[in-house]
């Protein structure tokens, strides 16, 4: 018999990627990004991992969807946070990020298993390569035609835990962005009606043009 402290092999299935639009009407608009976040280091996608373990609460975890709810929850986010639904490329004339933002567009959403416990994984305290299974991975197909910025996965475990694995460009949000538009995603799963941080797009200010410009500290 495994022993409680023995690590099990994760294996996680999948199910097929759903794409998860905004809840309401959002602007048709294409976004510029700022001098920084059109640096081709900058553009990169983070991986994250968010671990929450069983809650002894809850008299049976299988009877509580949470991945519903937190796609429930990420429809209501995107209205306040649209870009990340939209399309990130560079454009042909002068190589600049832009992030196309229409109608119909929305988030790839994996919801996803484990059959062995978190607790049997250390809570992912000491995970190898195989905790990248519970991360969405994707390769953007045309980067030309524009590709997600942001996708998220929800692995339940047979204990009753989840995991929230997120891949987000870092050019359309850093780790303080993406961890303020995670807690807006949770505030609104926990039953708020809006998040307490309302986002503001503003990134052309931050746009170096040339040698003649002109910078107001604040």
């Amino acid at each position: 018999m495994e022993s409680e402290d023995s690590v099990s092999p994760l294996v996680v299935e999948k199910s097929e990627v759903v794409l998860v639009k905004p809840s309401k009407p959002t602007p048709d608009v294409s976004l510029s990004l700022s001098t920084l976040d059109n640096d081709p280091m900058v553009e990169s996608i983070v991986q994250t991992i968010c671990v929450f373990a069983p809650e002894p609460y809850l008299e049976d975890q299988a009877n509580h969807d949470l991945a519903y709810l937190l796609q429930h929850a990420l429809s209501h986010a995107l209205v306040y946070y649209y870009p990340f639904a939209g399309k990130l490329h560079r454009k042909s004339d002068d190589n600049r990020l832009q992030l196309n933002c229409k109608p119909g567009d929305g988030v790839p959403f994996i919801r996803a298993t484990a059959a062995c416990t978190l607790s049997s994984l250390n809570y992912l305290d000491s995970a190898g390569d195989e905790a990248y299974q519970l991360v969405p991975c994707y390769e953007p197909v045309n980067v030309c035609e524009g590709y997600d910025p942001l996708a998220l996965q929800v692995t339940k475990f047979a204990c009753g835990g989840i995991t929230i694995g997120m891949a987000h460009s870092h050019s359309v949000a850093d780790g303080v962005g993406a961890a303020q538009f995670f807690r807006a995603m949770i505030e609104l799963a926990s039953g708020k009606t809006q998040p307490s941080v309302i986002p503001v797009w503003e990134r052309e200010r931050l746009t170096f043009n040339g040698m003649h410009s002109t910078y107001t500290l604040l």
